[in-house]
């Protein structure tokens, strides 16, 4: 594949991510936000995590770059998903503080 064909491959894969995921507010994009919080895509792997939860940690964030990557946010964009999955993760904290 020659170099023109592969820029326009990535030019046209990037436009679908981004007519995806990538209209902010929208449905879609919250569908982003919850991505990032379900593959823990900002946050550190728990202590004491073993070999195979570690492998399926590394492969939920390689899934969640592989999007996040194509769409080329900006940093104002990015802290907005940034922002999202961390307070989704601390609602779900204190969700299972109240069950407890």
């Amino acid at each position: 594949m020659n170099l023109r064909r592969a820029i326009e491959k990535l030019g046209i894969r990037q436009k679908a991510y981004k007519s995806a995921f990538g209209v902010v507010g929208s449905p879609a994009y919250l569908a982003l936000i919850d991505l990032a919080d379900f593959c823990a895509a900002f946050q550190v792997d728990p202590f004491g995590l073993n070999h195979d939860g570690l492998m399926q940690m590394i492969g939920r964030r390689q899934a969640f770059f592989r999007v996040f990557n194509h769409l080329k946010l900006s940093p104002t964009e990015l802290e907005t998903v940034y922002r999202g999955a961390v307070l989704r993760a601390a609602e779900r904290l204190a969700d299972q503080g109240e069950a407890a």
